[in-house]
């Protein structure tokens, strides 16, 4: 699945990701103008003229939940997706284009699905903020490439005690980004035991015990009223 913001949809890469088998939800800009061949408005069926772009189509049909068949015209041939028009504060509406069928993703099943792709931007703060994936004082492309894989190790390192704090506290849900932000109180014995060679296991009860302590997430029932929850997505568990 791919998300992306409006800053990055092209119809060839889209059409190339449907193609290899992919599914993507990307918000697009006004600039993106398609036919309109199919509509839903608040779930009814409306008759669509031949010829109807999109702008014309929320014009005649401001403020409403929509549902289109679209058509994007590339040379001689046409590249047909999906729309899903959110209405919000922006007077132009969120528009969210996709090639995920109406069964068994609604209209409003899209725009929740969407709402993840703050995650993404969360997952890059995260990096950014607690794994030094930031800037390097650096002009070697070398150093700077062994540099940028170990913040990444860092964090997949953090991501997998997070997941393991949760296993050890039978499900108990715990927040990744707390996880990343407190993780090194713990580290520095993980690694003293692994050089040490020898209470290893003990350290790593220890530390499981102190993230379950204080990585916690913070409102699991509101997640499953508003938030991630809400869409079915379960909390990950190590194997």
């Amino acid at each position: 699945m791919l998300l992306a913001d409006r800053g990055y949809p092209s119809v060839p890469y889209l059409e190339a990701v449907d193609v290899a088998g992919g599914a993507f939800i990307v918000r697009l800009t006004r600039s993106y103008d398609p036919w309109v061949s199919a509509a839903w408005v608040d779930r009814r069926r409306l008759a669509v003229p031949r010829r109807l772009r999109l702008s014309r189509f929320l014009a005649q049909h401001p403020g409403c939940h929509a549902d289109l068949d679209v058509a994007f015209v590339r040379g001689q041939r046409l590249v047909r997706l999906r729309v899903v028009v959110v209405p919000g504060r922006d007077d132009g509406t969120t528009r969210l284009c996709t090639n995920l069928p109406r069964t068994p993703f609604s209209a409003a099943l899209v725009g929740r699905l969407y709402r993840f792709r703050w995650q993404l931007e969360l997952c890059f703060k995260e990096w950014k903020s607690y794994a030094n994936l930031h800037r390097f004082d650096t002009g070697n492309p070398h150093i700077a490439a062994g540099l940028i894989w170990a913040s990444l190790c860092a964090a997949i390192l953090k991501r997998f005690l997070a997941h393991a704090a949760q296993r050890f506290g039978d499900g108990t849900p715990i927040s990744t980004r707390r996880v990343a932000m407190c993780a090194h109180h713990i580290l520095h014995a993980l690694v003293a035991a692994l050089l040490m060679g020898a209470g290893l296991l003990a350290a790593l009860r220890r530390g499981l015990a102190y993230l379950l302590a204080n990585a916690p997430r913070a409102n699991t029932a509101r997640e499953r009223r508003i938030g991630r929850l809400r869409s079915g997505l379960v909390t990950v568990q190590v194997a």
